[in-house]
């Protein structure tokens, strides 16, 4: 078994509604992606499961499969016996990832890690957040679906900060990012993206800015009228002399 014999017959892992098994997977462009990405003895996590795990079984990783459901597991390891994939690198953790992230500890630092499990907000981010703090310097983070809000949103700031250089996308549907170092939760004021998005009068969009500078005119000439109206000139000086900087 290898990727070509995987995407020319992908089996069906996950459960409709009605019952019936159907392919749910991640995109043939997104899983040779991944595999080009991987070696050998990679350190390796993923929350949510299909295709992908077979991936990085196939590729002989040191693998975390993060997934609350048991018949997708089951079905997983029992295809994978059938088609003599190995699967004693494998890890099934089977509960929700915004359980199991904040207390997970990988034995060592991870290369790769895949998001695509749930994509409601805010776990995409959740996902992103734990993982990142176990990745390398120059490891990589895939997150599939960003047609989906989530993952655009994630992809648009990281293409931003400073410290993460996107790899690979495909429009509407994945990209993979770099940590180029070690992360700092930066104040909102130093994420460009952030700081870009944000109706303030620091915004670096200019758009933004004007809308902040209005907000703050707003705010101040309430704050006036009254102080204004309860005789309290002393304070309106002080709000007007700290607006003109003085």
């Amino acid at each position: 078994m290898d990727l070509d014999a995987l995407l020319a017959s992908p089996p069906a892992f996950h459960e409709h509604l009605n019952g019936s098994l159907v392919n749910w997977g991640a995109s043939s462009r997104l899983l040779k992606y991944l595999d080009r990405s991987l070696t050998e003895d990679s350190v390796t996590l993923e929350t949510g499961a299909g295709l992908s795990t077979i991936v990085f079984a196939l590729n002989r990783c040191y693998h975390t499969v993060i997934v609350p459901d048991h018949g997708l597991v089951d079905r997983i390891q029992q295809w994978c016996s059938q088609n003599h994939v190995p699967t004693d690198r494998l890890n099934f953790v089977v509960d929700v990832s915004q359980r199991v992230l904040p207390d997970w500890e990988p034995q060592s630092d991870l290369d790769v890690c895949l998001i695509d499990g749930a994509h409601g907000f805010p776990l995409p981010f959740l996902d992103w957040f734990y993982m990142e703090q176990h990745l390398k310097p120059g490891g990589l983070v895939i997150v599939d679906d960003v047609q989906i809000w989530t993952g655009r949103v994630l992809y648009q700031f990281l293409s931003k900060e400073p410290n993460w250089s996107i790899d690979h996308a495909v429009r509407s549907e994945f990209f993979g990012a770099r940590r180029a170092g070690v992360t700092t939760y930066s104040e909102w004021v130093d994420q460009p993206y952030v700081l870009r998005k944000s109706y303030t009068n620091i915004s670096t969009s200019p758009a933004r800015r004007a809308v902040g500078y209005g907000f703050t005119g707003f705010r101040l000439g309430r704050t006036a009228l009254a102080l204004a109206r309860r005789r309290d000139w002393k304070e309106l000086r002080r709000r007007v002399a700290e607006l003109r900087g003085d």
